[in-house]
């Protein structure tokens, strides 16, 4: 572990730094025992955490919890046991259910009865992964090996970088007030101003506006200053509060012209609560980074795309790469996003139609997955029901391990 490497994970978080210290500080046979949050197993900082364990300890046992055990201001953890010697090698993964009185010592001491084991491999899954136990993962990529990836399907782009969504993201009220409607574009600034929907519609801005959203982006690349007295006063507001100081502004020959990202037929939004979402972009919005905007590839069409995603083993995988944080917010970067598999499949103009009403009327997304995305896996992958409804019960465990098993709405 070079210093480089640990000064990175360090200004991370500060946990990592106990971990790397207590290492040093053992014998040759020594034990390693840390309760550490559950970010230890999927956010991507903590992969040099994982190297280094693995490579300082023949055995690495980690223990999840089906409830809080811990009083940690309601975020999960995990408990890690690392051993610098020990008789069975490699990396094993207990998981201890709320109703069940297990001493994790004992667990430990018990050898391997009952744990999930992974050698360590070269893999995109992340730790995390192996809540669900060997022979659902297997059976997971197995499936997954035959389908295509949505990187396949489709180009996807960050939204626009603004590096300071206050100011170039408005409401209605500023846009009249500094006579900007020139150079004021539809925007939709977060995911969760397009809840329950497969698509957005002009009649969805609209509502957004009246309702006083900040949904127009100021893009004044064609303005000079000295043109208008209202927008000069509106740049010299940002300037009075250092906007123009900040590292992304300053690259700009121009702090206040933001690079345009134009719009794309589709738009998935990186972060999400109950389910990913995949809309139809059917107003030509622009987006902030919080979300891709997609175009799709030859000999695919986006709403086939928005169609195809939505079933179970698209889903489960977006747990499976994805990392989630307090509260159950799930985060898929641009690559975890593009690996995700996709039973693609051609959906007609009437198969879209009735798949947009039933997800605009769904009571969770699992009545999507039943209806549409199972039967549509099954029938591009060649799946039996049996097959298929196994998916979707993995699905059930990833979904009740992000936000406990007292949430329902999924």
């Amino acid at each position: 572990m070079v210093n480089d490497e640990l000064s990175l994970t360090v200004n991370k978080n500060i946990w990592p730094a106990f971990i790397f210290n207590c290492e040093k500080s053992l014998s040759p046979s020594g034990v390693m025992v840390y309760v550490l949050p559950f970010e230890l197993l999927q956010v991507k900082f903590a992969e040099t955490v994982q190297e280094f364990l693995l490579s300082k300890f023949e055995r690495v046992e980690i223990y999840t919890f089906d409830h809080l055990v811990f009083d940690a201001a309601g975020q999960d953890t995990v408990v890690l046991m690392a051993f610098k010697k020990h008789e069975s090698k490699g990396l094993f993964f207990f998981n201890i259910k709320e109703n069940e009185k297990q001493d994790l010592i004992v667990c430990s001491l018990s050898g391997d009865s009952g744990c999930r084991k992974k050698i360590h491999v070269n893999s995109k899954l992340k730790w995390s992964s192996h809540l669900i136990n060997d022979n659902d993962l297997d059976f997971l990529s197995d499936i997954s090996s035959t389908t295509s990836k949505m990187g396949e399907c489709l180009t996807s782009r960050p939204g626009l970088v603004t590096a300071a969504t206050n100011f170039f993201i408005a409401t209605k009220e500023t846009i009249e007030q500094y006579g900007l409607d020139k150079y004021a574009k539809p925007v939709i600034q977060k995911g969760i101003f397009v809840n329950g929907s497969a698509e957005f519609t002009q009649k969805d801005y609209r509502k957004l506006v009246a309702d006083g959203k900040p949904s127009y982006f100021i893009d004044l690349n064609s303005y000079n200053k000295g043109e208008d007295y209202l927008i000069d006063s509106y740049i010299e507001y940002g300037e009075s509060l250092n906007l123009n100081e900040r590292f992304k502004c300053k690259q700009r020959e121009f702090w206040f012209r933001v690079p345009i990202v134009k719009p794309g037929k589709g738009m998935f939004f990186k972060r999400c609560h109950h389910y990913p979402k995949l809309l139809l972009n059917k107003h030509e919005m622009y987006t902030t980074d919080s979300a891709y905007n997609l175009s799709p590839n030859d000999e695919y069409d986006i709403e086939s795309i928005i169609y195809s995603f939505y079933n179970p083993l698209t889903l489960c995988f977006s747990e499976l790469l994805g990392r989630h944080y307090c509260g159950g917010v799930l985060e898929l970067t641009p690559n975890e996003f593009r690996s995700l598999p996709i039973a693609y499949k051609k959906a007609s103009k009437s198969e879209f139609s009735s798949f947009k009403k039933a997800f605009s009327k769904k009571n969770n997304i699992k009545d999507i997955l039943v209806e549409f995305g199972a039967p549509n896996l099954s029938q591009q992958i060649n799946l039996s029901k049996s097959e298929t409804d196994r998916v979707l019960s993995i699905y059930d465990t990833l979904i009740q391990r992000r936000f406990g098993k007292s949430n329902k709405k999924f």
